[in-house]
């Protein structure tokens, strides 16, 4: 029997890990946006491959970016919220390209754009549940052979709290672990097509993304700093991948 795409695979674990989330908090409005979002995703996407080959095709990468975008975005919105964040995402995954690669992470950027334009909420469902997201997420991580780049993340991230605790005078601890939005780091820091494909890179990347996150969040700058340090870094992955 063929084993699943590593897409298929992450969608099915997305599912599975929304309907499990609905049935522990009793929020059935997860699983509303998260239809919406993949029903919007399917169709714009499927709307611009027709133009482009005139075939009508349903995309694995679509299917992701909209189970995300269900996932990011909080569920106590208007429903177009949704379709207007699966739009952005779609638009950008065809229009900004560099040697035919999406610039910016599609869902990120999708998201980003519908919190500037409309005001949008950012809830990151499920995002602290570590228990879950660790040993799935681990793996996803190595199928995309991006595993130096989430430990850089998580180490940046912990010399940096350690400092700021020295700073403080307080003793340092392992609390930051708890802060950690597993989410972010598991399912769209490690989007292989906008992030560097060399150790170095990879190392940079990660490193970079982990600091900017803490000093935005120090800055007072809650839910969007994973955003906004993903879509600056994306923009010089071109030049990461040029490094020896």
């Amino acid at each position: 029997m063929k084993m699943p795409s590593f897409k298929m695979q992450l969608a099915g674990f997305l599912v599975v890990f929304a309907v499990g989330l609905s049935l522990v908090f009793w929020e059935a409005s997860l699983l509303i946006a998260l239809l919406i979002a993949v029903g919007s995703a399917l169709f714009f996407d499927a709307v611009a491959v027709f133009f482009k080959t005139q075939k009508v095709k349903f995309s694995e990468s679509a299917l992701i970016s909209g189970l995300i975008i269900g996932f990011v975005l909080s569920s106590a919105q208007p429903w177009w919220i949704f379709s207007a964040a699966v739009f952005f995402t779609i638009a950008s995954k065809h229009i900004l390209c560099w040697n035919h690669k999406h610039l910016l992470n599609p869902a990120a950027f999708g998201i980003f754009l519908t919190v500037i334009i409309f005001k949008a909420y950012i809830a990151w469902n499920g995002a602290d549940l570590w228990y879950v997201l660790v040993p799935f997420g681990i793996y996803f991580t190595w199928k995309v052979r991006k595993l130096e780049m989430a430990g850089v993340y998580f180490l940046v991230g912990g010399l940096l709290s350690v400092a700021e605790a020295f700073l403080k005078r307080e003793s340092p601890s392992l609390s930051f672990l708890g802060d950690q939005n597993f989410f972010f780091i598991f399912i769209i820091l490690i989007e292989p097509k906008t992030t560097p494909i060399r150790k170095t890179g990879k190392l940079l990347f990660g490193a970079g993304v982990a600091a900017g996150v803490f000093l935005l969040n120090a800055m007072g700058v809650p839910m969007r700093a994973e955003l906004y340090c993903l879509l600056a870094f994306n923009l010089i992955v071109p030049f990461l991948n040029k490094l020896p």
